[in-house]
């Protein structure tokens, strides 16, 4: 399952009229076919700009007992210096998808991490499955804002993502 974070009337972070529910729902959308073409059948929260309550994508999430729940969102700082990509998660079992999405961003994509960290997030403490929410990046820093505008710079993205999952489930 592919949650592009935010969405309708929850823009998510802003930064310089960019919105952070346009570019989690561009990469999400690239991100399915790249899994389907490896065969994997893609459930996704949203598909386009319309708002679905935290409590609502668990549940879904929970009905639906996917194998794996990745969240996609972008980061804010007051620092507009801060970047890096980092991915949370909340149970011991969703540690390791965690650590495959984290590692294959920052060395398939010009990043830096910062870390994998468990957090009491709803959608991945909530969820019965291993469940990741990824930050991206961080929309505040202009250099990265001027980078995920871009379709082709998205593309990286769902494509590190997609490696990632093949990794998480390698035997």
């Amino acid at each position: 399952m592919i949650d592009p974070g935010h969405g309708g009337i929850d823009s998510g972070t802003v930064s310089d009229g960019v919105a952070e529910k346009f570019l989690t729902l561009a990469i999400a959308l690239k991100l399915k076919p790249g899994l389907e073409n490896l065969g994997a059948t893609v459930i996704m929260t949203r598909a386009n700009d319309t708002n679905v309550p935290l409590d609502e994508i668990v549940r879904l999430t929970n009905s639906r007992k996917p194998d794996i729940f990745v969240s996609i969102h972008v980061n804010h700082s007051s620092d507009p210096k801060v970047d890096g990509i980092e991915t949370f998660y909340f149970t011991p079992q969703s540690q390791p998808l965690a650590d495959a999405l984290f590692h294959k961003l920052v060395s398939d994509l010009p990043e830096t991490g910062h870390f994998v960290h468990r957090r009491d997030l709803r959608v991945v403490c909530r969820t019965s499955i291993p469940a990741t929410l990824v930050e991206v990046g961080y929309l505040s820093n202009l250099s990265k804002r001027q980078r995920l505008v871009h379709a082709d710079y998205q593309q990286k993205i769902a494509d590190a993502l997609a490696k990632g999952i093949v990794d998480y489930f390698a035997p």
